[in-house]
Protein backbone atom coordinates (compact mmCIF):
# COMPACT_ATOMS: atom_id res chain seq x y z
CA UNK A 1 0.00 0.00 0.00
CA UNK A 2 1.10 3.30 -0.93
CA UNK A 3 1.59 6.42 1.39
CA UNK A 4 1.41 10.37 0.81
CA UNK A 5 4.46 12.16 1.57
CA UNK A 6 3.35 15.96 2.66
CA UNK A 7 5.09 19.20 1.93
CA UNK A 8 7.77 20.01 4.25
CA UNK A 9 8.16 16.48 5.25
CA UNK A 10 11.46 15.52 7.19
CA UNK A 11 13.46 12.34 6.08
CA UNK A 12 15.89 10.64 8.09
CA UNK A 13 18.68 9.06 5.76
CA UNK A 14 21.64 6.93 7.73
CA UNK A 15 24.86 5.19 6.28
CA UNK A 16 25.44 2.87 8.24
CA UNK A 17 28.54 0.07 8.70
CA UNK A 18 30.48 -2.00 11.07
CA UNK A 19 33.92 -1.41 11.79
CA UNK A 20 35.92 -4.06 14.17
CA UNK A 21 32.83 -5.60 15.14
CA UNK A 22 31.01 -2.06 15.89
CA UNK A 23 28.11 -0.27 14.60
CA UNK A 24 29.25 3.28 12.98
CA UNK A 25 26.46 5.43 11.63
CA UNK A 26 26.28 8.90 10.00
CA UNK A 27 22.80 10.14 9.66
CA UNK A 28 21.30 13.25 7.73
CA UNK A 29 18.35 15.14 7.42
CA UNK A 30 16.50 16.15 4.38
CA UNK A 31 13.49 18.41 4.01
CA UNK A 32 10.95 17.73 1.28
CA UNK A 33 10.92 21.20 -0.35
CA UNK A 34 7.41 21.12 -2.51
CA UNK A 35 4.36 22.68 -3.18
CA UNK A 36 2.13 19.72 -3.56
CA UNK A 37 2.72 16.52 -2.04
CA UNK A 38 3.51 13.10 -3.65
CA UNK A 39 1.12 10.01 -3.61
CA UNK A 40 4.04 7.95 -3.29
CA UNK A 41 6.74 8.58 -0.98
CA UNK A 42 8.35 5.45 -0.64
CA UNK A 43 9.11 6.36 -4.41
CA UNK A 44 10.60 9.56 -3.39
CA UNK A 45 13.01 8.30 -0.55
CA UNK A 46 14.37 5.89 -3.41
CA UNK A 47 14.67 9.01 -6.10
CA UNK A 48 16.96 10.78 -3.06
CA UNK A 49 18.29 7.86 -2.05
CA UNK A 50 19.75 7.08 -5.68
CA UNK A 51 20.84 10.80 -5.89
CA UNK A 52 22.88 10.74 -2.57
CA UNK A 53 24.59 7.55 -4.20
CA UNK A 54 25.44 9.20 -7.50
CA UNK A 55 29.24 10.36 -8.49
CA UNK A 56 30.60 12.33 -6.70
CA UNK A 57 27.04 13.00 -4.29
CA UNK A 58 27.30 12.20 -0.37
CA UNK A 59 27.28 9.00 -0.54
CA UNK A 60 30.42 8.35 -2.32
CA UNK A 61 31.90 11.33 -0.73
CA UNK A 62 31.53 9.51 2.34
CA UNK A 63 32.83 6.24 1.54
CA UNK A 64 36.10 8.16 0.52
CA UNK A 65 36.36 9.20 4.19
CA UNK A 66 36.16 5.61 5.46
CA UNK A 67 38.34 3.13 6.21
CA UNK A 68 38.75 -0.07 4.05
CA UNK A 69 38.23 -2.29 7.17
CA UNK A 70 34.32 -0.93 7.40
CA UNK A 71 31.70 -3.08 6.31
CA UNK A 72 28.99 -1.27 4.51
CA UNK A 73 25.08 -2.17 5.24
CA UNK A 74 22.04 -1.50 3.48
CA UNK A 75 21.56 2.96 3.48
CA UNK A 76 18.15 3.18 5.76
CA UNK A 77 15.50 5.97 4.59
CA UNK A 78 12.83 6.96 6.51
CA UNK A 79 9.80 9.42 6.98
CA UNK A 80 10.23 10.86 10.75
CA UNK A 81 8.09 14.07 10.30
CA UNK A 82 5.35 14.90 10.25
CA UNK A 83 3.92 11.25 10.14
CA UNK A 84 6.83 8.70 11.07
CA UNK A 85 6.48 5.66 8.18
CA UNK A 86 8.59 2.60 8.24
CA UNK A 87 12.48 2.23 7.41
CA UNK A 88 13.14 1.75 3.69
CA UNK A 89 16.88 -0.38 2.93
CA UNK A 90 18.69 0.35 -0.19
CA UNK A 91 21.63 -1.02 -0.98
CA UNK A 92 25.32 0.18 -0.82
CA UNK A 93 27.48 1.43 -4.10
CA UNK A 94 30.47 -0.53 -2.34
CA UNK A 95 30.75 -3.37 0.06
CA UNK A 96 33.94 -1.43 1.99
CA UNK A 97 34.91 1.79 2.77
CA UNK A 98 38.10 3.52 0.16
CA UNK A 99 40.85 4.31 1.90
CA UNK A 100 43.51 1.45 2.53
CA UNK A 101 44.75 1.96 5.26
CA UNK A 102 43.16 0.67 9.17
CA UNK A 103 41.71 3.07 11.87
CA UNK A 104 43.78 2.76 15.30
CA UNK A 105 40.27 2.43 16.57
CA UNK A 106 36.17 2.27 16.16
CA UNK A 107 35.91 5.17 18.73
CA UNK A 108 38.43 7.98 17.19
CA UNK A 109 36.46 10.05 14.80
CA UNK A 110 36.56 13.16 12.87
CA UNK A 111 34.03 15.69 13.72
CA UNK A 112 32.66 18.18 10.92
CA UNK A 113 30.74 21.02 11.81
CA UNK A 114 26.72 21.80 10.40
CA UNK A 115 25.92 25.21 10.22
CA UNK A 116 22.83 27.24 9.60
CA UNK A 117 22.32 31.00 9.25
CA UNK A 118 21.69 32.19 12.24
CA UNK A 119 23.32 32.25 16.17
CA UNK A 120 21.24 30.38 18.35
CA UNK A 121 21.66 26.25 19.49
CA UNK A 122 19.37 24.95 16.22
CA UNK A 123 21.52 26.22 13.82
CA UNK A 124 24.77 24.43 14.26
CA UNK A 125 25.10 20.69 14.84
CA UNK A 126 28.14 17.80 14.05
CA UNK A 127 28.60 15.41 12.23
CA UNK A 128 30.69 12.82 13.67
CA UNK A 129 33.03 10.70 11.30
CA UNK A 130 34.35 7.03 12.72
CA UNK A 131 37.42 4.91 12.70
CA UNK A 132 39.31 8.10 11.24
CA UNK A 133 42.16 6.17 8.87
CA UNK A 134 45.67 6.46 10.12
CA UNK A 135 47.11 8.69 7.08
CA UNK A 136 43.73 10.97 7.83
CA UNK A 137 45.27 12.11 11.40
CA UNK A 138 48.76 12.64 12.96
CA UNK A 139 49.01 13.23 16.92
CA UNK A 140 45.51 13.81 17.54
CA UNK A 141 44.79 16.40 14.46
CA UNK A 142 43.68 15.83 10.89
CA UNK A 143 46.69 15.47 8.28
CA UNK A 144 46.28 17.25 5.32
CA UNK A 145 44.72 13.79 3.27
CA UNK A 146 42.39 13.86 5.72
CA UNK A 147 41.24 17.70 5.53
CA UNK A 148 40.71 17.30 1.74
CA UNK A 149 38.51 14.29 2.02
CA UNK A 150 36.86 15.54 4.86
CA UNK A 151 36.61 18.78 3.84
CA UNK A 152 34.96 17.55 -0.18
CA UNK A 153 32.16 15.52 2.33
CA UNK A 154 32.09 18.81 4.07
CA UNK A 155 31.72 20.95 1.20
CA UNK A 156 28.59 18.84 0.37
CA UNK A 157 26.41 19.38 3.03
CA UNK A 158 24.16 22.27 1.59
CA UNK A 159 23.69 21.21 -1.54
CA UNK A 160 20.17 20.27 -2.85
CA UNK A 161 18.57 17.17 -4.28
CA UNK A 162 16.64 16.14 -7.19
CA UNK A 163 16.45 19.95 -8.64
CA UNK A 164 15.82 21.23 -5.43
CA UNK A 165 13.07 18.93 -4.30
CA UNK A 166 15.34 17.83 -1.26
CA UNK A 167 16.74 20.55 1.04
CA UNK A 168 19.52 19.16 4.13
CA UNK A 169 18.23 20.50 7.48
CA UNK A 170 19.54 20.08 10.91
CA UNK A 171 17.30 18.05 13.28
CA UNK A 172 15.99 20.11 15.33
CA UNK A 173 13.94 17.64 17.78
CA UNK A 174 12.10 20.79 19.73
CA UNK A 175 10.45 21.79 16.39
CA UNK A 176 10.38 19.34 13.77
CA UNK A 177 8.32 21.90 11.61
CA UNK A 178 11.10 24.27 11.54
CA UNK A 179 14.87 22.57 11.19
CA UNK A 180 16.92 25.12 9.78
CA UNK A 181 18.93 24.96 6.46
CA UNK A 182 22.49 23.67 6.35
CA UNK A 183 24.21 26.26 4.60
CA UNK A 184 27.69 25.73 5.62
CA UNK A 185 30.00 22.62 6.17
CA UNK A 186 33.46 23.08 8.33
CA UNK A 187 36.41 20.25 9.55
CA UNK A 188 37.15 20.38 12.49
CA UNK A 189 41.25 19.86 12.40
CA UNK A 190 41.74 17.86 15.43
CA UNK A 191 40.15 14.22 16.23
CA UNK A 192 37.87 12.86 19.28
CA UNK A 193 36.61 10.34 21.11
CA UNK A 194 33.22 8.93 20.64
CA UNK A 195 32.38 8.44 24.39
CA UNK A 196 29.27 5.87 25.35
CA UNK A 197 26.47 8.52 24.64
CA UNK A 198 27.47 8.80 21.33
CA UNK A 199 29.71 6.43 20.24
CA UNK A 200 29.39 5.09 16.68
CA UNK A 201 26.42 7.74 15.85
CA UNK A 202 27.37 10.27 13.53
CA UNK A 203 24.54 12.48 13.82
Amino acid sequence: MSWSLAPGSIVEVTFPGNLYGQTVLSVFHFKYDVDFGSPDGAAQLAELVNSLKDVGQLYPLWLACMTEDLITKNIVAQAVHPIRFRRYEFPPTALFGLVPFASPSANMAAAITKRGDFADKHNVGTLHMPGVPSTFQEAGSISGPGMAAYGALATKLPDTYVDGTWVPVLYNRADLANCPTITEGSVRDTTRTQRRRTKGIGI
